[in-house]
C-alpha cells in the first residue's frame, strides 16, 4: 500500500497530462514480480542514496519510515525490494518473492 501512496504523491503535481501509475504481476524463474511505476520525475541522484534510510524523506510531512518499512517486510518473507528510476521519467518500485 505504501508503494502505491507514494506513487500517487509522485504524479500528483507532475505537470505532464500523462500521470499515471502502472501495477503488474509476473512470474519469473522460481519467483512473482510485482511493479508499481509512476509517471513522476523520479528519483534524484542525492535523494536515491538514501531511499531505504531509516528517518529520511523528501516529501514535507512524511513519516520517514515508509521505504524501510516496506522493504523489511519484503525481506521479512524472503524476498528483495528494488527500484529504478524510468528512462522517460517515474520510478518502478518490484517486488520479488519467492514461489
Amino acid at each position: 500500500m505504501n508503494l502505491l501512496v507514494n506513487a500517487k504523491q509522485a504524479i500528483l503535481f507532475h505537470l505532464d497530462s500523462k500521470r499515471q501509475i502502472l501495477l503488474g504481476v509476473h512470474r519469473e524463474i522460481g519467483q512473482v514480480v510485482v511493479s508499481i511505476k509512476d509517471s513522476g520525475n523520479g528519483i534524484g541522484k542525492e535523494k536515491s542514496r538514501k531511499v531505504f534510510d531509516l528517518f529520511y524523506s523528501s516529501k514535507r510531512g512524511g513519516t520517514e519510515l515508509g521505504l524501510p518499512v516496506v522493504q523489511r517486510i519484503v525481506e521479512g518473507h524472503g524476498g528483495r525490494l528494488e527500484w529504478m528510476n524510468q528512462s522517460r521519467g517515474g520510478v518502478e518500485f518490484s517486488i520479488h518473492l519467492a514461489v
